[in-house]
């Protein structure tokens, strides 16, 4: 599935299914990461260096945006630059 298709699929299950009310915190989290992994792989879907790998695995985690931010910065502050990037699907 690609993106733009996860996201009409998002967008039906919200107009045929169940309200955001009635689903869980988790869910609504997972929801939440899944569309900050989509929207990032299509702003800049290169796998990058590492700044783009460091905020992907931000993402990943959970992190909010000012979160992400401040872990790309710590990352790239304490980490020497590796091999290649970590390959995601």
């Amino acid at each position: 599935m690609t993106a733009r298709e996860f996201c009409y699929w998002l967008q039906g299950y919200f107009e045929l299914g169940p309200d955001a009310a009635t689903m869980s915190a988790e869910q609504r989290e997972l929801i939440r990461r899944h569309l900050a992994l989509v929207f990032q792989h299509d702003i800049d879907p290169s796998a990058g260096g590492p700044e783009a790998q460091a905020k992907l695995n931000a993402i990943h985690e959970g992190m909010t945006r000012p979160e992400v931010e401040a872990f790309v910065k710590a990352e790239l502050k304490h980490r020497p630059p590796s091999g290649g990037p970590v390959m995601r699907c």
